[in-house]
């Protein structure tokens, strides 16, 4: 089912050879919190197996995405008091696709926020682990 590619970051997160702070883990995503946040929250999901881009991804993945991607939304705003949310995905480098592994970016947007701030800054390690705890309902 899972291919993998051994350059591919998101293929070693995936595989559990470079730690993420978890949110959401079933058989085909995994979804984890970006350490370069655009906004308080923001999360990467990825399928587990290596795909470049959207248009790439096998159909098994593709029938489960909509339903996850979904439920993750949902979990985001009601959990984080988000008041709106982005969801994209870049295909290609020309777009503004850094990792070749398909992914897509959930970003929680707030009250008094710039909803147009696409400018990420640096995480801090402990304030993403409560956050993914959180999402998780682990709090």
């Amino acid at each position: 089912m899972s291919k993998f590619d051994d350059g591919c970051i998101f293929c070693k997160i995936v595989k559990g050879e470079i730690p993420c702070h978890k949110v959401y883990e079933d058989e085909y995503y995994l979804a984890f919190l970006d350490i370069a946040p655009i906004d308080r929250g923001h999360a990467i999901l990825v399928p587990k197996s290596h795909a470049t881009d959207l248009l790439t991804l096998e159909t098994e993945y593709l029938d489960k995405l909509g339903g996850v991607i979904a439920h993750l939304c949902g979990e985001l705003i009601a959990k984080l008091d988000a008041v709106g949310l982005n969801v994209t995905s870049n295909i290609g480098a020309r777009a503004g696709q850094i990792v070749m592994h398909t992914h897509f970016h959930l970003i929680p947007r707030y009250e008094g926020g710039d909803p147009l701030n696409w400018h990420s800054g640096a995480g801090d390690h402990s304030e993403l682990a409560k956050l993914a705890e959180r999402i998780r309902g682990e709090e």
